[in-house]
């Protein structure tokens, strides 16, 4: 004789519940990305930490990711050691930009610069540090 499996189960008030969570989840994971996503194409200024004066722009994907990881655990130590790395463009607050390329899932943007000694040229900055001036 076999032994009697026990299917998991679950009510159907259970699965209402699970379906509003995930309704919700949905719908704040959308509006978080949908205010980057407009500024695809569009004109910025790149704003970082307030106390922190000057900002990077990583010249490749991989020394963002590294910006990124100093920035959320707050290291400013090891931030301004990555920004003397000859991958990374040296810039001041409120530099003006266009945003290229996004990649939200990542936290990164890619952005033409349009101000300072660095003009035209391309790079990766954290996507926190996008504000465009005309819708604020």
């Amino acid at each position: 004789m076999k032994p009697k499996t026990k299917i998991f189960t679950i009510s159907r008030f259970s699965e209402i519940k699970i379906f509003i969570f995930l309704l919700f989840l949905n719908l704040f994971l959308f509006s978080y990305s949908y205010s980057y996503s407009e500024l695809d194409g569009k004109y910025i200024e790149i704003r970082g930490p307030f106390c922190w004066e000057n900002l990077g722009v990583a010249k490749d994907e991989e020394m963002c990711d590294l910006l990124i990881k100093a920035i959320e655990k707050n290291d400013k130590e090891r931030f301004n050691y990555l920004l003397e790395s000859f991958r990374v463009l040296r810039i001041k607050k409120n530099t003006k930009a266009v945003v290229l390329e996004l990649k939200i899932e990542e936290k990164k943007a890619k952005i033409l610069i349009l101000t300072g000694i660095y003009k035209y040229s391309c790079g990766w900055i954290p996507i926190q540090w996008l504000y465009n001036p005309s819708l604020n």
